[in-house]
């Protein structure tokens, strides 16, 4: 998901995943006035949400209780409402220890 940051100008940061890449996403970002964050190739995720998502994913995919259409989204939404704050807080807390890794790999990989 990407983060929009609103101090002076709207930037976006982003991976570098086909969809963001693609002719068509960087035409819109550019007639939008959409300054997107240079971003390392092959650099890892960063952002805490793929983490939760993947979270959510698992937990979702576990229940058996989805029998029509709209089961998994209300699985979705009832597993977000039971996320453990723990849970969260660990993602927080690593975060500067993450970052560290990051730039000592210099955009490379890293065990996070």
């Amino acid at each position: 998901m990407p983060y929009i940051n609103n101090c002076n100008a709207d930037v976006l940061q982003q991976d570098n995943a086909r969809p963001h890449t693609a002719h068509r996403t960087r035409n819109v970002l550019k007639a939008a006035h959409i300054n997107v964050l240079d971003w390392p190739s092959r650099s890892p995720d960063m952002a805490p949400i793929e983490l939760v998502w993947d979270y959510l994913g698992n937990k979702v995919r576990e229940r058996d209780d989805m029998n029509n259409v709209g089961d998994p989204e209300r699985a979705l939404h009832e597993e977000w409402d039971c996320i453990p704050l723990q849970f969260i807080r660990t993602l927080v807390n690593r975060m500067r220890r993450q970052c560290l890794a990051f730039f000592e790999a210099r955009g490379g990989h890293t065990r996070y």
